[in-house]
């Protein structure tokens, strides 16, 4: 039994859902890019990579800030915060950890540590990023489809004899 093959259609249709899925995520690398690289750093440690502190900020919203014990030396990492929280509801107690699987052993405090936030409501731009890629990427599909449409005529005349010939012709 030979290897069954999807009709013409099919193959168009999964053609063009692999090419929305590139362009949606062509849209949210250059958005996540833009985003990340926005701010330029001044003053920070060189044990703090500023890369990282960005991309964290997009993806969790917040990150830590404090001085490493093990290693003496400034650092920010990812951060589960604990409460109680304080009256301007930020969290008296921070728990870092890193990607890696390493945590701190100290549960770090408003003494000891600063939380940054990604914005003053302390949320992640990585879902904005993707409903922004999401209407980029149908606008440039959009104007690609428009593209391929104003390639071939809409309206043909033809006899009934000619008609079927056309019809394939138009197809292909």
């Amino acid at each position: 039994m030979g290897k069954r093959f999807p009709n013409r259609g099919q193959r168009e249709f999964w053609s063009s859902a692999i090419q929305n899925n590139a362009v949606f995520a062509q849209y949210v690398d250059r958005l996540t890019e833009l985003s990340i690289s926005m701010f330029n750093w001044q003053g920070l440690p060189d044990t703090v990579d500023p890369r990282f502190l960005e991309l964290v900020l997009l993806q969790a919203g917040q990150i830590l800030f404090f001085k490493e014990p093990e290693i003496e030396k400034y650092v920010v990492m990812r951060v589960n915060p604990n409460g109680p929280f304080n009256i301007y509801q930020i969290p008296t107690r921070r728990r870092p950890y890193a990607s890696n699987g390493y945590t701190p052993r100290e549960t770090y405090t408003e003494k000891n540590s600063v939380i940054i936030y990604n914005n003053m409501l302390h949320t992640p731009s990585q879902r904005d990023i993707r409903i922004y890629a999401h209407d980029l990427a149908d606008i440039d599909r959009a104007i690609a489809v428009n593209v391929n449409a104003q390639k071939t005529p809409i309206l043909l005349r033809a006899t009934d004899t000619q008609r079927l010939t056309l019809e394939n012709l138009y197809m292909q």
